[in-house]
């Protein structure tokens, strides 16, 4: 591989470090001091990882991929995917942390009730590989990071103070829980 190809790679694997590390800039006064180390430390944790990451581990990420963000026929199988605008190469990872964090959130109260057992239920569904699961939690706290900074933003959002308070309970918790 010619050293331009490297860099190439590189720079799409490290895009989604380069986003969550603005997006942690934007939030990062909304947030306490742990949380902020364990965010530091996530990031770290993927660099790591992605440094040593082969091209067959690598696949299309959406970058938003939840049921919301198909397209399916009438007989229910995907057809198609909607809102493309993180799509870039990554680890299979990532869409399945931000898909997990999706189906966590429950909006029954104002802070997270973390539900460890559906947690548990969810890895297991989707056959999460054991060896992976801490690179996997490092995901879902990028992810969950990622969805501070949009509620933040959510200008048209009915009830935007409650979504970004969740979010930043959900935060909180999956921060000292993973």
């Amino acid at each position: 591989m010619t050293l331009l190809k490297e860099n190439l790679r590189y720079a799409k694997l490290i895009f989604f470090l380069r986003d969550a590390e603005e997006k942690y800039k934007d939030v990062k006064d909304m947030l306490s001091s742990d949380v902020q180390k364990r965010i530091k430390q996530a990031m770290g944790n993927v660099r790591n990882a992605s440094d040593g990451f082969k091209s067959n581990e690598l696949c299309f990420v959406h970058g938003d991929f939840h049921h919301g963000n198909t397209l399916v026929d009438k007989k229910g199988k995907i057809v198609g995917f909607i809102d493309l605008d993180w799509c870039r190469i990554g680890h299979p990872l990532e869409d399945l942390a931000y898909t997990v964090m999706m189906f966590l959130r429950q909006y029954t109260s104002e802070t997270i009730q973390f539900n460890k057992r559906h947690f548990q239920k969810l890895l297991k569904w989707y056959n999460l590989d054991q060896k992976l699961l801490d690179l996997f939690k490092e995901y879902f706290i990028l992810y969950t990071l990622y969805d501070v900074y949009i509620f933040k933003y959510a200008s048209n959002l009915k009830n935007k103070e409650f979504y970004l308070n969740y979010q930043l309970s959900f935060l909180e918790t999956v921060s000292d829980k993973f």
